[in-house]
């Protein structure tokens, strides 16, 4: 949706609330929950979930349409989803925390961070360093976004499917020397083995120790390869298909994609605003120049209107009126979630569909809530 008929959509919300000061904190709910409705089928999925978090830490969350087709069921503001690739925003933090620790460095190439049979098929394997893989400018090919990875992973979602199945695949698809940014899966895939060469442990042993427990993200979670259920109470994730309408796909094996997304990530809006939160505010590192580091950024592929720039596993929006919001998107099979978080304010929005479309749950749900909460405070 383009960002004029947003302005649109905020003003009416926005009128719609007026009214004293006393009773701001009502006329912003009322503000928020008319742009959910506006941006959802009233009888049919895709629903819409957001949290918002203020610079004191309250968070208030918001549900519109649907979370299941049969029986129908509204969509509540506690329910769990899959985030895709925003786990990719907490890989890399892990990974930067062991860069504080001195137990990996940005420069270090790929040749020293895994074993050799790994990565042998990787032409400019001695090149590519930790910062490289961080930010996409590593120049390997993507994977696990192709059409035929798709229709396999619909066809056989019980399947488990391994990380050297992946970097197989991402062979395939070219390589070129690391230095303009090329988003690509393949890179999480490999931090994730990285975590597990530096520490012995999972990628998702690290994740839940060093930032879901620590931050108490309760309702978060990484399920094992093998685990297809959804922790209750959850949306059931929809992916439209030619001719044959909606397929459920909630349960696909979270060994989609590896550490860069897929189905690996189940959480909630207000934990993923938590999360936000104390990463952006400085919590989650030692060192204030760690934050510097993973907030520096290069160019990449406008989205829409919005100007955007990559950073060490962060996606920077700029507006065309300047306004900056930091954060990360993901859409996996039948989910999509975006984050965004306003360094000035100190404002996170954490906004998903039970749908894969990124970009509607950018532009329909996520920015239009940001921007109407700005207009107010």
């Amino acid at each position: 949706m383009p960002l004029s008929l947003i302005a649109l959509l905020l003003v009416g919300a926005l009128l719609s609330a007026c009214g004293g000061g006393d009773d701001a904190p009502s006329r912003e709910h009322a503000a928020v929950q008319a742009l959910l409705e506006q941006a959802v089928p009233p009888a049919a999925p895709p629903g819409a979930l957001v949290a918002v978090r203020d610079a004191s830490g309250r968070t208030t969350r918001y549900a519109a349409g649907l979370g299941a087709v049969a029986p129908a069921t509204p969509m509540r503001p506690e329910d769990r989803f899959r985030a895709g690739s925003v786990l990719k925003l907490m890989v890399a933090t892990v990974v930067l925390q062991l860069v504080e620790e001195g137990r990996l460095a940005l420069g270090t190439p790929l040749t020293r961070l895994l074993p050799a049979g790994r990565i042998a098929g990787f032409e400019h394997r001695g090149a590519i360093t930790l910062e490289h893989l961080l930010n996409h400018t590593s120049g390997l090919g993507d994977t696990a976004s192709s059409e035929a990875h798709d229709a396999d992973v619909l066809a056989q979602p019980a399947r488990l499917r391994s990380e050297q199945e992946y970097l197989d695949m991402a062979l395939l698809e070219g390589q070129r020397l690391p230095g303009e940014h090329a988003y690509a899966n393949t890179n999480y895939i490999l931090l994730g083995l990285v975590i597990e060469q530096v520490t012995g442990k999972s990628w998702r042993s690290q994740v839940r120790e060093r930032l879901l427990t620590r931050l108490g993200l309760a309702d978060s979670s990484l399920p094992e390869p093998a685990d297809l259920e959804m922790p209750t109470p959850f949306a059931h994730g929809y992916q439209p298909m030619a001719g044959a309408g909606l397929l459920d796909v909630s349960r696909i094996s979270p060994s989609m994609a590896g550490a860069a997304g897929g189905h690996a990530l189940v959480t909630t809006t207000a934990d993923l605003a938590r999360f936000a939160a104390a990463l952006f505010g400085g919590e989650l590192y030692r060192l204030p120049g760690t934050l510097a580091q993973m907030l520096r950024f290069v160019p990449a592929e406008p989205i829409g209107d919005m100007a955007y720039a990559y950073g060490l596993g962060v996606m920077r929006h700029q507006l065309p009126d300047g306004t900056v919001f930091l954060g990360h998107g993901g859409s996996t099979a039948g989910y999509s979630c975006a984050i965004l978080y306003d360094p000035v304010r100190r404002l996170t929005v954490v906004a998903a569909r039970n749908a894969p479309d990124l970009e509607a749950t950018y532009l329909e749900v996520a920015m239009p809530v940001a921007r109407a909460l700005q207009a107010q405070r």
